[in-house]
């Protein structure tokens, strides 16, 4: 009989601590501030990201209403594969994912008292396209870097480092001499416009310290240069797109100090108007616009290491700036940019001691990355010229600072198609 005796006793207690059980869920062992309240928390949301999804943003959000300190972890609840955090304590980081299929990730913090947790489902979906890959083509008469590459017309003119000025037939896969540059000039930006190249701005000599503020036209038909009207504010190593007949002109060198400024030029009125200045200040450079917006990503700030993994972009039409959530994952500068189809690809560049190979794919619907094919000659100093899905680079660094080269190549995604002249 005395072993049923404490069975009341129990249930009272039982009924005693069922409240505290339910605090238990929201608040550590210990015992909590009676004011004290809990976090909020947002993993983010559900995305669906294309393979490969080497560098997918993570953008976690939490606050306390108490003002407290926050410690964070991500975990991985499901999921095919296993799953690699950049940085796991961190709100805001990227994540590896190396197959397809839905992953459950949670992400959860505390003020030490109270917790809070929340979860997002990664949709990964098999790629569209490949990794591509890349071929070779007949260099360049004389090594250099620091150089402009712009195709018009189904060719493709080299300028910078030097006062050669070359143009190559890809069909038959031949490099002439044209009208050379008016000065030896290097970090260029070359633009086509209206059956012209425009080569703006530039640093002197391989003087990063003195900037030029020339526009340099050159007409293909009649092998000769012109001058537009000079820039309001000269420098070089910036990053050059053309919309909409428009060149706008981002950041750059000037006296040796990496710019925010931003102006376009108006090749048929042959005016410059200044815009609004970039969040960051950058140089060493390239830019790309795509679908209406002009992108500036990475890059450095005037020192060779000083690199920014940052993405700004500018809508032509609102006239804005916005730095984005997202960062380019291999930070550096002195790469060569372009867009293939709804991708802006990031291709080469230096920093850190290295001339990198890598070619990284920003798609900015999705707002993710993808990693393509390496680079068969890692350089750096180079400007990227598309032409019927080819991506071609000619000349440029292939060690970090002084080491020009002649490489030549070309990077499709899909099937190689030959370029012709339209």
């Amino acid at each position: 009989m005395n072993r049923f005796a404490t069975r009341p006793h129990r249930s009272w207690r039982a009924l005693l601590w069922a409240p505290l059980g339910l605090l238990s869920a929201c608040y550590a062992p210990g015992g909590p501030t009676p004011d004290n309240r809990p976090p909020t928390v947002s993993a983010g949301g559900d995305r669906t990201v294309t393979l490969p999804a080497d560098g997918v943003l993570l953008a976690g959000r939490a606050a306390d209403p108490d003002g407290d300190p926050l410690t964070a972890l991500w975990a991985q609840l499901a999921g095919p594969a296993e799953v690699t955090f950049a940085d796991a304590s961190a709100l805001e980081t990227s994540a590896r994912f190396p197959e397809a299929g839905a992953y459950t990730l949670e992400l959860s913090v505390t003020d030490g008292q109270a917790s809070a947790r929340d979860q997002a489902v990664i949709t990964v979906e098999p790629g569209a396209g490949g990794a591509g890959a890349w071929r070779a083509l007949p260099e360049s008469a004389a090594p250099r870097q620091e150089v402009s590459y712009v195709q018009l017309g189904g060719r493709f003119y080299l300028a910078g480092g030097s006062t050669l000025h070359e143009v190559y037939d890809p069909v038959a896969r031949t490099w002439t001499e044209v009208a050379p540059l008016p000065r030896n000039l290097d970090h260029i930006q070359g633009v086509a416009v209206g059956g012209k190249i425009l080569y703006i701005g530039g640093n002197v000599g391989g003087d990063l310290r003195v900037e030029t503020d020339t526009v340099y036209i050159y007409d293909p038909e009649t092998d000769t240069f012109t001058e537009g009207s000079p820039m309001p504010r000269g420098r070089g190593a910036g990053g050059v797109a053309v919309h909409d007949g428009l060149i706008y002109y981002a950041g750059g060198l000037n006296g040796f100090v990496a710019r925010t400024w931003f102006d376009v030029y108006d090749p048929v009125a042959d005016t410059w108007t200044a815009l609004p200045d970039m969040p960051n200040p950058r140089d060493h450079f390239h830019a790309v616009v795509l679908d209406g917006v002009f992108y500036a990503i990475g890059g450095r700030e005037a020192r060779i290491n000083a690199t920014t993994p940052a993405v700004d972009a500018f809508d032509i039409a609102s006239g804005t700036w916005t730095t984005l959530d997202t960062e380019l994952p291999t930070e550096r500068g002195g790469f060569a940019a372009a867009v293939l189809g709804d991708e802006i690809l990031v291709i080469g560049g230096e920093g850190g001691g290295n001339t990198y190979e890598e070619v990284e794919a920003y798609n900015p619907r999705t707002n993710t990355w993808r990693r393509l094919a390496p680079m068969p000659t890692p350089r750096h100093g180079v400007q990227a010229a598309v032409c019927n899905g080819g991506v071609y680079l000619a000349a440029g660094g292939v060690v970090q600072g002084i080491g020009p080269s002649s490489a030549h190549e070309v990077f499709f995604v899909g099937e190689p198609r030959p370029c012709e002249a339209p």
